[in-house]
């Protein structure tokens, strides 16, 4: 790929990243984010990126490799210990992989608001679909899986997405008062009281996981099948 080529699309796409995390991604058209991308040629951004979902892939394509490479790291580090894991360990693995985009200048905090955004418009899945990145989410979630099996097998899908909703909205949260802070660009500016935010949604997606329903629940469970 030429250079001129990489330089274009490189600027739509940080470009985008802010728009759509500032703004919405709904409420941003493909014109202003040209306009925004000082591209005199208003057909760049379809010619790189086809339209909106293409552009949209490529911030995923640009930022999820990353996250994967962490949760690697982290599942290789859990693995390597001769104790069983718990579903604090692997929970813990979910939350400090996305985490990590706290610390990534390059338009990572903006990533957490796009992600928060598409899991609640249901766009986020088929963004994911069939890429590599995708494919190790399997075998965590296959981890948490084996690690709640006392909780009933209809209520896992509901949890999970709860868990994502809570999870992706909390780090874009945090995120966004980061990049208020003035002076400050990274959690390694004010790790103390980032941290605690953070082991604290470990404990909330573990509470979410393997609290036992309720007797209401139960009974609405019962009623449901």
């Amino acid at each position: 790929m030429r250079k001129d080529t990489i330089i274009t699309r490189n600027k739509i796409i940080s470009t985008a990243e802010r728009l759509y995390a500032e703004r919405g991604i709904d409420a941003v058209s493909l014109n202003e984010i040209t306009r925004e991308a000082d591209q005199k040629n208003k057909s760049a951004l379809s010619y790189h990126f086809g339209g909106k979902e293409g552009l949209l892939q490529a911030i995923i394509d640009k930022h999820a490799p990353g996250v994967l490479e962490a949760k690697d790291d982290l599942v290789a580090k859990l693995e390597a210990q001769p104790r069983q894991a718990t579903l604090e360990d692997v929970s813990r693995i979910v939350v400090y992989s996305l985490a990590s985009k706290l610390d990534d200048d390059d338009g990572g905090r903006y990533y957490l608001a796009i992600l928060a955004q598409l899991a609640a418009s249901n766009q986020l899945q088929p963004l994911f679909a069939g890429r590599e990145y995708s494919a190790e989410n399997d075998k965590v979630m296959q981890m948490i899986a084996g690690l709640t099996t006392d909780i009933p097998q209809e209520l896992r899908a509901s949890r999970l997405l709860q868990a994502t909703s809570m999870l992706l909205h909390s780090l874009s949260y945090l995120a966004r008062i980061i990049d208020k802070k003035p002076g400050v660009t990274s959690l390694k500016g004010h790790v103390r009281l980032n941290q605690v935010f953070i082991d604290n949604l470990v404990d909330s997606l573990v509470a979410i996981a393997s609290v036992q329903p309720s007797q209401a629940t139960q009974e609405a469970l019962a009623q449901a099948v």
